[in-house]
């Protein structure tokens, strides 16, 4: 990725590469946001479309979901989803929050007025081809300054045309990363052809190792159908304890991006390219 220069949140990533917060947040915010085709959509990786051939993933499918008042459990061994070559082994729980809802509705989920849940339970692993080994986490509390646990909440609109994402708690660790997420104001997507916008929403971000805390706004952040990564708009970071420090990470299209660091001596901006997809 090549970044040179980024705030005081930053992390080291695969390859000894420098990732900024705003980065890490738009990883968390694509898996739960992007285009409907993808296995990556973190509500259409639980349908039998998403999957490679492995048999190894628990999913979704209406008609012969096993459900306990509207709690579906997904157990993951070595899967695979399609168009990702990263390894999943854990648990998914989905819980819908009208229990009628289990196995008759679809995936992606678009009932209008009604929720659904999505926690990762402690354990899971994301491993990619260059052996990263990535705990997810959404059961724990964690969280330095203020612990949250609880995973995302996806209400949908009355009209069905845009869904509401509030992540309750999510966090994620390696021997690199040590990061807890969850959203102060819900994650609003519109929802058009398969594709997503983030219209709007607020990220806060504990960073378990550096002892930082930064608050990441969305602002107008779309996908496509055919990719997991941003392609326009941009997140906007600032940090709490850092005066002057903000991060304006700009999504140029495929997996490009620029980042602009503003800090009390001046701006700095370098082009970068994006590798996670959470």
């Amino acid at each position: 990725m090549g970044i040179v220069l980024c705030g005081a949140g930053c992390s080291i990533g695969s390859g000894g590469t420098v990732e900024s917060t705003s980065e890490l947040v738009a990883a968390i915010a694509s898996g739960a946001s992007a285009g409907a085709d993808l296995g990556w959509h973190p509500l259409r990786w639980l349908t039998p479309t998403a999957f490679a051939a492995s048999t190894a993933c628990g999913f979704y499918s209406p008609g012969s979901a096993t459900c306990n008042d509207g709690i579906v459990t997904l157990a993951m061994s070595r899967c695979s989803f399609t168009g990702t070559s990263a390894i999943w082994n854990g648990t998914q729980v989905l819980t819908f929050g009208t229990p009628a809802d289990c196995n008759v509705a679809a995936l992606p989920f678009v009932v209008a007025s009604h929720t659904l849940s999505r926690r990762i339970l402690a354990g899971t692993t994301r491993t990619t081809p260059s052996g990263l080994v990535v705990t997810l986490d959404t059961q724990t509390a964690a969280g330095y300054s203020s612990p949250v646990s609880g995973g995302y909440v996806i209400t949908v609109s009355a009209d069905g045309l845009t869904q509401s994402m509030a992540i309750n708690g999510i966090t994620i660790s390696s021997y690199k990363w040590n990061e807890t997420f969850n959203t102060t104001t819900p994650l609003t997507i519109a929802i058009a052809d398969g594709s997503r916008t983030i219209t709007s929403g607020t990220i806060r971000v504990q960073n378990n190792l550096s002892r930082l805390i930064a608050t990441s706004t969305f602002n107008t952040v779309g996908f496509v159908s055919t990719s997991c990564f941003p392609q326009t708009g941009s997140i906007t970071t600032t940090y709490a304890n850092q005066p002057g420090l903000t991060e304006t990470l700009t999504f140029t299209g495929a997996q490009s991006a620029s980042l602009a660091t503003s800090t009390l001596n001046g701006i700095t901006t370098v082009g970068i390219g994006l590798s996670h997809c959470f």
